[in-house]
């Protein structure tokens, strides 16, 4: 024979052979979870909920660290009302306001809802005009 191998030898060419499949394996779950994780980011953004978004996109990225930070920056701000109250505004206006865009006879029970809480400062147009203040939204 011309070529020999030693049983500890091919054994130790096995075991490289399966680290390398098992780390190429979990390597595509991570980045299929960081891709997962980068389409929420970016739905949290499209409706106005940013401090989340920005959980996600340190996540995504990979900074850990920054993560931390941006979770003890929401716990600092959530211990004020005013800031979770401005948070939570943008977004209800905008579901508010993809509500009453989708179907046309919601636009008076959205305007009637937006007069209640104050946040009315045009009258709709014949063309479906601001339901809220545009430096509000």
């Amino acid at each position: 024979m011309l070529f020999t191998v030693d049983p500890m030898t091919g054994f130790y060419c096995l075991i490289a052979v399966l680290l390398v499949v098992g780390g190429l394996v979990l390597y595509n779950r991570r980045e299929q979870r960081r891709r997962a994780a980068n389409k929420i980011e970016n739905l949290l953004s499209e409706w106005e909920l940013k401090w989340l978004a920005s959980l996600f996109e340190c996540y995504v990225i990979g900074d850990y660290s920054g993560l931390v930070h941006k979770i003890n920056e929401i716990l600092e701000a959530a211990n004020t009302d005013e800031k979770v109250a401005q948070e939570l505004e943008k977004c209800v206006l905008k579901v508010l306001r993809h509500w009453a865009d989708a179907d046309p006879t919601r636009k008076a029970k959205a305007l009637e809802a937006l007069r209640v809480v104050g946040k009315v400062v045009d009258q709709p147009k014949a063309n479906g005009g601001p339901i809220a203040s545009p430096a509000k939204v």
